[in-house]
């Protein structure tokens, strides 16, 4: 809720609570009459007298030289009122300065209606002053016997004011007329643009919505085909892996070297893949019982590339021993790590743990022969 506060010279617009209309209610009454209230009620109480000279009845209106001096004194009166309150009221109501203006829109729109009629008013006072003092010159002349040539010259003085007044008053017209049809066109044209952004807006929104619905349906066949391609990988995976559990060594480093042609190049890196899982199992042979030499990370870099990405890779991996075991919690992963594992048998049983220490010795022999054999050839 918003409120007009007047002072002796100022007006400024608060916002206040519900509340505070008790005040506002009372400070606005009649007691308590605000300047442009008093301005406005002294200018009505003109205009009212005024009405008189409106008409044709020259008996209310008196004689003409009481209808001159209420005329000038409306007037004067009226140029007062227009430059000691209203002229600044319409100042303070033109203000653009954000923290300048004091007035609220409907209190701006006051006080230019009340400028308009006072210089209306004020127009017509001096018309009407101008006509009675010629009427009154005439009259003069008249009595002082003025002769007729004089007479009709003055008449026609005043038909020629009559006149040019009626030619100003439809200049003025046609300046208002003119000034209403600039403003119809302005408001069509604010109008028309107004609608020409609702409508480009309308199709950006329209045309987000399409892009994201088909980012979204792009998104969904992308996850599709992940899963799809997941799933796919992970068949495989199984499928190798159930291939790999029933393989022995000589299976797997037959399937590795059946991997690699028969160039000095691929034997080179057939080699290289020998000696990756010939260390595997060095290490494994001197430190049997320390089990960071038993565990092989799946999604190591070094692993992927000198191992699992070569035919036979898994397999071997699975004929020295290694198993596959998903580990919880190792990484950021939610489903855990997976590592290749060799377990060690338990120390309760010597006989057992001495059988497997015996089969990791003659599966590193085996693999340091097949490294022997690609040197010589």
């Amino acid at each position: 809720m918003f409120a007009v506060c007047e002072g002796k010279e100022d007006i400024s617009v608060h916002e206040i609570s519900a509340p505070s209309c008790i005040v506002i209610l009372y400070c606005c009454s009649p007691q308590r009459m605000s300047a442009f209230t008093k301005v406005t009620k002294e200018f009505e109480e003109i205009e009212a007298k005024l009405k008189v000279f409106e008409g044709d009845d020259e008996k209310a209106k008196g004689d003409i030289e009481a209808q001159f001096k209420a005329l000038s004194g409306a007037e004067k009166r009226l140029n007062e009122l227009k430059t000691t309150q209203v002229d600044k009221f319409v100042a303070k109501a033109n203000e653009t300065d954000p923290d300048k203006i004091v007035f609220g829109p409907q209190m701006v729109q006051k006080v230019k209606e009340l400028s308009a009629r006072l210089d209306e008013v004020l127009a017509r006072c001096v018309e009407w002053r101008t006509e009675v003092k010629v009427r009154w010159k005439v009259e003069e002349e008249a009595r002082k016997g003025a002769d007729t040539e004089r007479q009709a010259q003055v008449k026609q003085q005043v038909e020629e004011q009559q006149r040019v007044k009626e030619q100003e008053r439809q200049a003025r017209d046609e300046d208002a007329r003119l000034l209403a049809e600039k403003a119809r066109r302005e408001e069509e044209e604010r109008q028309r643009k107004r609608k020409e952004a609702e409508e480009r807006e309308r199709q950006e929104q329209e045309q987000e919505r399409r892009e994201t619905e088909e980012k979204a349906r792009r998104k969904e066949a992308e996850r599709r085909l992940e899963e799809e391609a997941r799933l796919r990988k992970e068949a495989e995976d199984r499928a190798q892996t159930q291939a790999a559990e029933t393989m022995n060594l000589d299976g797997a480093l037959r399937m590795l070297r059946e991997g690699f042609r028969a160039t000095s190049e691929s034997q080179r890196r057939l080699r290289e893949v020998l000696k990756v899982l010939h260390t595997f199992m060095t290490y494994i042979v001197a430190e049997p019982s320390d089990p960071k030499f038993r565990k092989i990370r799946r999604d190591n870099p070094d692993v992927q590339r000198d191992i699992l990405q070569h035919q036979g890779g898994l397999e071997c991996l699975y004929a020295l021993g290694f198993r596959e075991k998903r580990v919880p919690g190792s990484t950021d992963r939610k489903d855990g790590e997976v590592l290749y594992v060799m377990e060690e048998p338990s120390m309760t049983d010597i006989d057992v743990w001495l059988a497997w220490f015996d089969e990791l010795k003659k599966k590193e022999e085996a693999i340091k022969e097949d490294i022997d054999r690609i040197r010589l050839l």
